[in-house]
């Protein structure tokens, strides 16, 4: 089954709408922001600009339709979803990996999959943010990895995943690029 967000008015990856599809998606759905692949068997997450955090099975999707991100996890309608990705839910075994966040100004971290996983239900911050600062990326991560950080006006970095070490949820990210002015992260 596939996953998708919609670009209807303001959420899944810019979208707002998700739903699921077998395969393909059902005639007149609007053009896709993301498509994940997944089964009943997994989560989706979505992940805000604001850093915060919601858990939807799959199977609570609408089959073959759509429906408003708010209308299907905890997240608030004003929410501009910055991340989504699917995990297999846990059979009674803790998930492994991360999830690697960045945001626009700068910060990255990495947290367990298994801390947000038990957590989620509870729509919990990610990521501690700065007045001025959003998440702009995240994704999910084997461990062993690099990470690369692009900005607006061009200058790009590069460094070992293994260097941001995993913490807590609730807790603000380290400097993963300096950047100038009014640049920011874009990728």
């Amino acid at each position: 089954e596939v996953v998708a967000g919609e670009e209807r008015g303001g959420g899944v990856g810019g979208g707002g709408r998700g739903g699921r599809a077998a395969g393909r998606l059902p005639e007149g759905a609007g053009a896709p922001q993301a498509a994940l692949a997944a089964n009943t068997h997994c989560d989706l997450y979505l992940l805000s600009a604001r850093g915060q955090a919601t858990r939807i099975g799959v199977h609570q999707l609408p089959d073959g339709g759509s429906a408003p991100h708010w209308d299907l996890g905890g997240l608030k309608r004003a929410d501009r979803i910055a991340a989504a990705f699917t995990a297999r839910k846990a059979n009674g075994e803790p998930l492994e990996g991360y999830v690697v966040l960045a945001t626009a100004r700068g910060a990255v971290k990495r947290i367990n999959l298994a801390d947000l996983a038990a957590a989620a239900q509870a729509n919990p911050q990610v990521i501690k943010l700065e007045e001025n600062d959003e998440l702009a990326w995240a994704s999910t991560s084997g461990g062993g990895g690099e990470i690369m950080l692009a900005t607006a006006s061009g200058p790009v970095i590069r460094f070992a995943e293994d260097d941001v070490r995993p913490m807590g949820l609730p807790a603000g990210g380290i400097a993963g690029i300096q950047l100038a002015g009014n640049d920011r992260v874009v990728g």
